[in-house]
């Protein structure tokens, strides 16, 4: 791989610069524990100590790379290789135990003391940086490798916030732990209750969502770590499925390496919601069963992908229409037909589901009769602007989230448009652009919701649409030959993949709970009252 001068000094210039602010994080975190040097207690004195030691190694790394002739550098790099080349199948093994460092700090036992952004942010880079020089691969896939190794190390963070989560602990480990369980419990396992009165399911549970989640109550005598392992399952399995097929060798043609580097962006870049299974699911039916030239399989896959995210929540229950409509008319490479004859398509695709979605509710009315039709409380609630930006319950803002979320995608996307790269036409630029400002619309009123605004979970369709319509156009982009990249793409590139990898691992600490004796004292006590 040839590294340029330009790419080290603006990665080894930043890069630096986070060690040093990191530094001043710890630094401040560790003021006032103890009494060495007036400061510290004796753990943190160790701690500050191999950070220095650490900032040391860096800064020497950084400014030899940034200083050195590009040739030199090279060679360098090159050394590295050939002395890495005998390691064999050890590379992966230590390459995984780099990507599990930044989960092992700060899901270990002294995790919740790192609740620093920056201090994250240089663990995860500097292991990602040991883990992408150490996998094996030729030195021309140094790029891709380091990129892998980011969002693996990412991606296996993620994995590890829910697996910490698996315990038989028999109260609520979060806000909505104890009550989630409970509305999964209904469809499946209602017998268990005593209800007074006639029963009702509440106006929010649909059998999509909840049903799903509820699965595990049809095995007799299910524990609570059960549901909490299928919680788990549904919160990471399903995004990865979404990617694996998206981007199967049956669609694109990639490297292992890249096929591994797309698939885990796709989970990080659609964990920035984060977006609730079921339209992941939904989207996965979708992409699994659409094929152009099998016309009727795709308009009946797309009434079940819409009938399936109707069930779940009433608001999707278009999306997969629309996203079907839209791949047909991007993937129609005959611009000189009539606007009515390339229409036809993009028509019935949203057609199928719209009556996919229409069919949805009649069915769940008649199934799980409610007391309020769905939408009751939808049109009633007041809109908090407020949460446009920075506020106490998003600490990022619905507007500068969404523009570090997806800003690079959409200029990456724009920019292979105007170099002509992407031959879309002005029929189909139009289709894209509505569709995407009609989800942005409707994410953005239901994020100014009460109950919407801690993060971008209801921007899902329109992250959703941005993954879809991006993987098409890489579709179409494949084996093109792309004579140069500008500067500010190539930054957008190495954004696009950093940002959802710097927010999937900025939140996430150790679970920590009461001794055990403790909680049989308060069960022993709950059962005594009742």
């Amino acid at each position: 791989m040839r590294v340029t001068k330009l790419l080290v000094r603006i990665g080894g210039g930043i890069f630096l610069g986070l060690v040093l602010w990191g530094g001043v994080e710890l630094f401040l975190r560790a003021s006032g524990t103890g009494g060495v040097l007036g400061f510290f207690s004796n753990n943190w004195t160790y701690g500050i100590s191999l950070y220095a030691a650490f900032v040391f190694v860096i800064g020497v790394i950084c400014l030899w790379a940034i200083f050195s002739p590009e040739t030199f550098l090279n060679r360098g790099l090159r050394s590295i290789e050939d002395a890495l080349e005998g390691l064999s199948f050890s590379r992966w093994i230590i390459a995984f135990v780099f990507m599990m460092l930044p989960s092992i700090i700060l899901l270990g036992p002294w995790g919740y003391r790192f609740n620093l952004a920056v201090f994250r942010i240089v663990l995860l880079l500097t292991a990602a940086l040991a883990a992408g020089m150490i996998l094996p691969g030729r030195p021309q896939q140094l790029l891709h490798r380091l990129a892998l190794a980011v969002l693996g190390a990412a991606s296996l963070f993620i994995l590890g916030r829910y697996l910490i989560l698996i315990t038989e602990y028999p109260f609520a480990i979060g806000w909505s732990d104890g009550n989630r369980i409970w509305d999964y419990s209904l469809y499946f396992c209602r017998s268990r209750y005593i209800v007074e009165g006639g029963f009702s399911y509440p106006t929010y549970m649909t059998p999509g969502r909840h049903g799903l989640w509820g699965l595990p109550f049809l095995i007799p005598g299910v524990t609570i770590g059960a549901m909490r392992a299928w919680d788990a399952v549904l919160w990471t399995a399903p995004y990865l499925l979404l990617g694996l097929t998206l981007f199967s060798s049956r669609r694109i043609n990639l490297s292992t390496t890249m096929r591994w580097v797309i698939v885990l962006w796709s989970f990080l870049f659609l964990w920035q919601g984060p977006i609730y299974t079921p339209l992941v699911l939904s989207a996965a039916l979708l992409v699994w069963g659409y094929d152009r030239r099998h016309f009727g399989r795709s308009l009946l896959v797309t009434a079940l992908a819409c009938f399936y995210a109707g069930i779940s929540r009433w608001t999707w229950l278009v999306a997969p229409g629309i996203w079907a409509a839209i791949w047909a008319l991007l993937e129609d490479v005959d611009s000189g037909r009539s606007w009515p004859r390339r229409l036809k398509r993009p028509i019935a695709l949203g057609l199928s589901g719209l009556a996919g979605g229409a069919a949805s509710q009649v069915a769940q009315s008649l199934a799980f009769p409610r007391a309020n039709p769905v939408y009751a409380t939808a049109f009633k609630q007041e809109l908090l602007w407020y949460r446009l930006f920075p506020n106490p319950t998003n600490t990022l803002g619905i507007v500068p989230g969404l523009i570090m979320a997806v800003g690079p995608v959409i200029l990456i996307l724009g920019w292979v448009i105007i170099k002509g790269y992407l031959k879309w036409d002005g029929l189909q630029l139009l289709g894209l652009t509505a569709s995407l400002a009609a989800f942005l619309g409707v994410g953005v009123v239901a994020s100014l919701k009460i109950g919407g605004g801690s993060n971008l979970h209801n921007l899902d369709m329109l992250l959703l649409a941005i993954l879809l319509f991006a993987a098409i156009g890489l579709y179409q982009i494949q084996g093109r030959r792309i004579k140069s990249i500008p500067v500010l793409i190539r930054i957008s590139i190495a954004l696009a993949a950093i940002i959802p990898a710097c927010l999937a691992i900025r939140t996430g600490e150790p679970l920590r709970l009461p001794d055990k004796q403790v909680v049989d004292i308060a069960l022993a006590t709950m059962s005594a009252e009742i």
